[in-house]
C-alpha cells in the first residue's frame, strides 16, 4: 500500500470530519423540544423508533381503526329499582296516597305530622322529601319521631325569623326511600 496523501483521501477525510462534526453540533447545540412535525420529514419515522405504550388513540388522527363487532351478548337481568319505595301524599288535614310504590300507609297526626308506613324497616335507608306544590318559603324535613317502618313528616314554614317560630302545615309532599 502506497503512503502518501492523495486528493480523494483528504476529501474523504474532510468529509467524514464534517459528517460527525454537524451530527455532533446538532446534538448538542439544538435546543430541546425544538425539532417539531415540521422538521420531520414524511415516512421519517417507522415503529421501531417510537417507544413501545407511549402513543394513545387520542394521538391519532380520527382514532385507531377497529375491528369488527363483535355478536350483542345476551339481556341480562333487571337491577332492583334506584327507589326501594316511594309515595307522592296528598296535602290537608287528612292525609292519603295520590300514588305509591305500593304497600305504604299514610296517616296525619293533629299537629300536622304525617306518618309514612312502608312495608319493611327503613331506618337505614336514605329518604328524599319534597314538598309538592306548595307556597313559596316552605320546607320539609323527617322528624326524629321516626323509627324502624315508618317515617314521620314535618311540613312547615318559618312565621317569624327573629323568635324563630314555626307553623306546621299540611302542604302535599313526595318521598322516595333508597336503601
Amino acid at each position: 500500500m502506497k503512503r502518501h496523501l492523495t486528493y480523494a483521501n483528504v476529501m474523504a477525510t474532510i468529509g467524514v470530519f464534517l459528517a460527525l462534526g454537524g451530527a455532533s453540533y446538532a446534538a448538542i447545540k439544538l435546543p430541546a423540544n425544538s425539532v417539531g412535525s415540521r422538521q420531520i420529514k414524511n415516512g421519517a419515522v417507522s415503529s421501531t423508533d417510537i417507544k413501545n405504550h407511549s402513543i394513545r388513540s387520542g394521538d391519532f388522527k380520527g382514532g385507531l381503526p377497529s375491528g369488527p363487532r363483535g355478536p350483542r351478548g345476551a339481556q341480562g337481568q333487571a337491577g332492583p329499582a334506584a327507589a326501594k319505595f316511594w309515595a307522592r301524599v296528598r296535602g290537608g288535614t287528612t292525609a292519603e296516597l295520590i300514588s305509591s310504590s305500593g304497600g305504604i300507609t299514610v296517616t296525619r297526626a293533629a299537629t300536622g305530622n304525617a306518618s309514612v308506613t312502608f312495608p319493611e324497616d327503613v331506618s337505614d335507608c336514605a329518604v328524599s322529601l319534597t314538598v309538592a306544590g306548595g307556597a313559596p318559603g316552605r320546607d320539609i324535613r323527617r322528624t326524629s319521631a321516626s323509627s324502624g317502618k315508618t317515617i314521620v313528616v314535618n311540613t312547615w314554614i318559618w312565621t317569624n325569623v327573629t323568635t324563630g317560630s314555626v307553623e306546621t302545615t299540611t302542604d302535599a309532599f313526595d318521598i322516595a326511600v333508597f336503601c
